[in-house]
């Protein structure tokens, strides 16, 4: 009977259970009619079921357990309720053959009692359930048991192997949707902009041009904040959308030199909003008298007149404070340096503080907004996460924001990683992905910049050991890292010359080798990588020269030069139609036309497909460009986001 002391009779073809009959004669059980099926009772129950339930017993049964008994059917609906889990009146009640109405009154009388717990126990319930208060301890230490089991915390591997995952490398999609999804894993977190084109968000969306964030900007969806220069040709800059810009965007910086330009910039900006260049020029040529702006500072060549204005006007947007509403003059910061170009052409679209991009936000709205963004970047929030993500004011700022999070269930709070210090709290489907075994038995390489928030090692995690005592791993802007199955196999240098490899197993070794150097050559400008040191000793002379040599490398007198794969050639679309009538004519050149000055436009990455500049230093042998433009900012000081 399912724990019941009235067992339904009849084994298999309706016939009783062997043993039955003698228990039966013994006197031992009784043998009633319950709800119209026929059952057996214990022999000394059978008065309760007779007074409770009004169950006619057979006659022959001791005298001694037919006396009447106190509460007959409490005691009933009790033995029910440590025998079964959360139930309802109407499950009894079709048990026993009487209305539910009758069973009512006797689950408030055993409430009352203590004797049972009432309330909606079961998710999805419609009515109130009830059930013994032991009953339910034992329900909530096991589901506890199989919670925790189900979280056990992961190794440090399987949390960098789940991190791109998360973020979609796997499998990179398409689209300016897939372009969406993506800022809103890196929505809030400081990037260089040279590696956001480049690198991050090309691996994240197959079709990525650098116009889909033109896009998303001229629609008033996205909008960026800088957070500081890396040199004079890069910076770091924040995307954010703009529902939530003001909340995660980051406080602004003190200027070093502060000048009245400045204030004059800052001035108009708040007086007339967002302002195009001209007017920029117009307001701080009448707000700012001609000597209070000297000294002019010395112009680059090619420089416009309003150099001082692009100055100070990227001294604010360095410190936070200004903002563009196109990605144009990022973009010009990268151009090489023979290049001629209008301040006008490379200053376009219109500037705006950055404190107008909304309203005012509160503190707990701040909060949530931070603690989110982290959830979404890793997954996983914590001391570690909050921490690599630069949050002012560390995990404690988001805190609280968590805990009342977990109290809505919207969150959870476990152990999840185990390299990872500190409450850890996570989305439902992110712990789901990070114990999830990955889609076949073939190894994974992941090739990631060493900036990428896609990357743990060096961010949330720390870095592994090298085989090389004299490499120094850190997030420079240009040094890759090579994973495979999470663990970190190969880390390149920014100019990829010097490689050095972690303690691993050959065979892992020998597969990021083979696999990760040709994908990081397709990236380079030259689609190939000069690697001059392996492991601190001569490219040519280390014991994994076989592997590249045996791939698409080539010997070479300063190392070896590894080949990025040829592409594949893809059909050419279809041409347009041209109408046979058609004549091309040439007007005459207008006398304005005439005057006018060609202005090369910024080059865009992916319409010539440059690529990552990790040969520049070449480029000082090259007669065409001036030796005293660093045409590699980070080639003398590279950006480390560990210090």
């Amino acid at each position: 009977g399912g724990g019941d002391p009235d067992g339904s009779a009849g084994g298999a073809g309706g016939r009783a259970p062997r043993g039955i009959d003698a228990l039966v004669a013994s006197r031992r059980i009784a043998p009633v009619r319950i709800a119209g099926a026929a059952r057996y009772l214990a022999a000394e129950d059978a008065a309760r079921y007779r007074d409770g339930l009004g169950v006619q017993l057979p006659p022959g049964l001791p005298a001694a357990l037919l006396e009447p008994v106190a509460d007959p059917l409490p005691s009933l609906v009790a033995r029910w309720a440590r025998t079964h889990t959360a139930f309802t009146a109407a499950e009894p009640a079709a048990r026993w053959g009487i209305p539910p109405g009758q069973i009512e009154p006797v689950l408030g009388l055993l409430e009352a009692r203590g004797q049972l717990v009432r309330g909606e126990l079961r998710p999805g319930g419609t009515q109130k359930d009830s059930c013994d208060p032991e009953v339910l301890r034992q329900l909530r230490r096991r589901t506890l048991a199989r919670l925790r089991a189900q979280v056990a915390p992961v190794g440090a591997a399987t949390f960098a192997a789940f991190l791109p995952r998360w973020h979609g490398l796997d499998q990179p999609r398409r689209g300016i949707g897939a372009l969406r999804d993506a800022i809103a894993r890196l929505e809030g977190v400081a990037l260089a902009f040279s590696e956001l084109e480049a690198r991050i968000l090309p691996a994240r969306i197959l079709d990525y041009h650098p116009r889909m964030l033109d896009e998303l900007g001229a629609a008033g969806e996205l909008v960026w904040v800088g957070a500081g220069a890396l040199g004079t040709r890069d910076g770091r800059i924040v995307l954010l959308r703009r529902d939530r810009a003001l909340a995660l965007a980051p406080e602004p910086q003190p200027i070093a030199h502060r000048t009245a330009l400045h204030d004059a910039i800052v001035d108009h900006l708040a007086r007339s909003g967002a302002s195009f260049l001209v007017a920029l020029e117009q307001a701080v040529a009448a707000a700012v008298p001609r000597p209070a702006a000297a000294p002019e500072p010395p112009r680059e060549r090619g420089a416009a007149p309003a150099a001082p204005i692009a100055a100070a006007l990227w001294d604010l947007v360095w410190a936070g404070e200004v903002t563009n509403d196109t990605f144009a003059p990022l973009r010009s910061l990268g151009q090489p340096a023979g290049r001629r170009v209008s301040a006008h052409a490379t200053f376009g679209g219109r500037w705006s503080l950055v404190a107008s991009l909304g309203p005012p936000v509160t503190p707990t709205q701040r909060a949530h907004a931070q603690a989110t963004a982290l959830l979404e970047r890793w997954g996983i929030a914590g001391r570690a996460t909050a921490k690599a993500d630069e949050l002012p004011g560390g995990f404690a700022a988001v805190g609280d924001v968590l805990r009342a999070m977990e109290d809505a269930g919207t969150v959870r709070r476990g152990y999840f990683v185990e390299s990872l210090p500190g409450a850890q709290f996570a989305w439902p489907g992110a712990i789901d992905r990070l114990r999830e075994a990955p889609r076949g038995e073939a190894q994974r390489v992941d090739v990631l910049p060493a900036v990428d928030p896609a990357c743990a090692w060096g961010s949330a995690l720390p870095w592994p050991p090298l085989r090389d005592p004299a490499a120094r791993p850190a997030r420079r802007v240009g040094a890759t890292a090579i994973l495979v199955d999470g663990e970190l196999a190969v880390w390149l240098e920014p100019k990829a010359r010097r490689i050095a490899t972690g303690d691993l197993p050959g065979e892992a070794i020998d597969l990021a080798l083979s696999v990760g150097l040709p994908r990081v050559a397709s990236r380079a400008r030259r689609r190939e990588l000069l690697i001059e040191l392996i492991d601190g000793a001569p490219a040519a002379e280390s014991p994994l020269a076989r592997v590249l040599l045996a791939g698409s490398a080539r010997a070479d007198y300063r190392g070896l030069v590894v080949r990025a794969p040829a592409p594949s050639l893809a059909p050419p679309p279809p041409a347009r139609p041209v109408l046979a009538a058609a004549t091309p004519v040439q007007s005459p050149p207008t006398p304005l036309a005439i005057r006018e000055q060609p202005v090369e436009s910024t080059p865009i990455p992916g319409d010539d497909d440059p690529g990552l500049d990790l040969e520049a230093a070449e480029d000082a042998d090259d007669p065409e460009v001036d030796p005293e433009i660093d045409t590699e900012p980070d080639a003398e000081a590279d950006f480390d986001a560990d210090t």
